[in-house]
């Protein structure tokens, strides 16, 4: 959703940019249905443009923690993977030196 406002591709969207996703918004040029929705569902006539900036960096903040809490996920999915390799190989080699005894 940024990144079709995103002038300066920082991942962030400036002021500039904030106001561009109202003109977009406007005009019909915003594909992204959920900046669309974002852009209806704040009067900027009635907060002001200060307040209908607070409402999407909350937005932007709460999706970028989503999107932290995916990554923690997936890194520890990916741990928990590895360790059970790690114990998969350990019980074969055990197994292999104990074949040598018998």
């Amino acid at each position: 959703m940024i990144k079709e406002v995103d002038e300066d591709l920082d991942n962030q969207i400036a002021y500039r940019e904030f106001l561009l996703i109202f003109r977009y918004a406007k005009t019909g040029r915003l594909s992204s249905e959920g900046l669309r929705s974002l852009a209806q569902s704040v009067n900027v006539g009635e907060v002001g443009v200060g307040g209908a900036k607070g409402f999407f960096e909350q937005k932007a903040a709460a999706q970028n923690a989503d999107a932290q809490m995916q990554e923690k996920d997936r890194q520890y999915r990916e741990q928990v993977k590895q360790q059970n390799e790690e114990k998969k190989a350990s019980r074969a080699a055990f197994k292999e030196k104990a074949a040598l005894f018998q």
